[in-house]
């Protein structure tokens, strides 16, 4: 009997789900993202910074004095420079740039080379007097400032809030595991996953080893493995990553990421004889064309809001 696919071959259950999903995604949000506190913490940091700048004519002064100051200056600019975009304009890392913005590293360099870019990049509109070296008033102050912390809010809670989507989702799926009688399983003990776990058990971040197209192991992780319940102890456990989608942007480059992870599983592991079932955990906003393309590569899902879904494919596991 061939594998069941939960969602992929139901093209007409598609747009409510969508709708389902991005109710929830914007429901949580609204929840997760209480940044009262924050904006309160990030507008009394800048108003330090702004107010060490005025009447300063050396930019590089103000960073060597107090590196956080950087962090301020980018958010206004015209263009509102991002931390990896700067990096790339200092010739340095993200995260060198980051530990400098963050005070735990200092470089004449690179605040030399940064207050050239801003000299350039500085809103005229908002940042007028800090290119002018003179002193504000109140009113140019306030809303330099409440365009800064504004900026800087919404970087933070996004950086934030992205990291919490991956465990949301694990939380709910281990809750229907748990309720199917399966058992977690350290991720460290997997060393080969067709004979590491035991039937009926699952794991979360695993570090799995894949092939590239020339033949070569390239280590990658998966969000879970999954070992169904079944007659056979040497069947392959289901691989599954989890995708949380909060614009219609950036999923073409993360689906070009996943078909290369499926791809280099599948070279591994898979045999003649052995479907790898490598399945995607979906919530947010997920474009209609997302779900398109994952159909038409063979890849099934189920949804963060119907994990229950997975019980079909585990129940045609128990046959096998």
């Amino acid at each position: 009997m061939a594998v069941p696919f939960m969602n992929a071959k139901n093209p007409e259950r598609w747009e409510a789900d969508r709708v389902i999903a991005k109710k929830e995604i914007i429901s949580w949000l609204a929840q997760a993202a209480d940044a009262k506190e924050l904006r309160i913490s990030i507008e009394k940091k800048t108003r330090k910074i702004l107010e060490k700048i005025v009447g300063v004519n050396s930019l590089k002064q103000v960073i060597l004095d107090d590196t956080g100051s950087l962090t301020v200056l980018r958010s206004l600019t015209r263009r509102d420079i991002g931390t990896s975009q700067m990096a790339t304009f200092l010739e340095t890392t993200t995260n060198n740039l980051e530990s400098v913005e963050a005070g735990r590293k200092t470089s004449d360099h690179i605040a030399d080379s940064a207050e050239e870019i801003l000299l350039k990049e500085l809103d005229q509109s908002i940042s007028g007097w800090i290119l002018e070296g003179k002193k504000p008033t109140l009113e140019e102050f306030n809303r330099t400032l409440w365009i800064a912390s504004d900026r800087i809010l919404r970087r933070s809670t996004s950086t934030d809030l992205r990291y919490k989507h991956e465990p949301r989702q694990l939380e709910k799926l281990e809750g229907f595991l748990i309720s199917e009688g399966y058992t977690s399983v350290e991720s460290s003990s997997i060393k080969e996953p067709r004979n590491s776990m035991p039937k009926g058990t699952y794991a979360f971040r695993v570090s799995i080893q894949g092939q590239t197209s020339d033949g070569l192991a390239l280590m990658q992780t998966v969000d879970a493995l999954i070992k169904p319940f079944s007659r056979s102890d040497k069947l392959l456990p289901i691989f599954l990553e989890a995708k949380s989608m909060t614009d219609e942007v950036n999923p073409n480059k993360r689906q070009k990421e996943e078909a290369q992870k499926v791809e280099s599983a599948r070279r591994r592991w898979q045999t003649k004889t052995e479907r790898l079932n490598f399945i995607l955990l979906l919530g947010g906003t997920v474009p209609r064309r997302y779900l398109q393309v994952e159909a038409g590569s063979d890849l099934d899902w189920v949804w963060e809001h119907r994990v229950e879904d997975l019980k079909l494919l585990l129940d045609w596991y128990k046959s096998q």
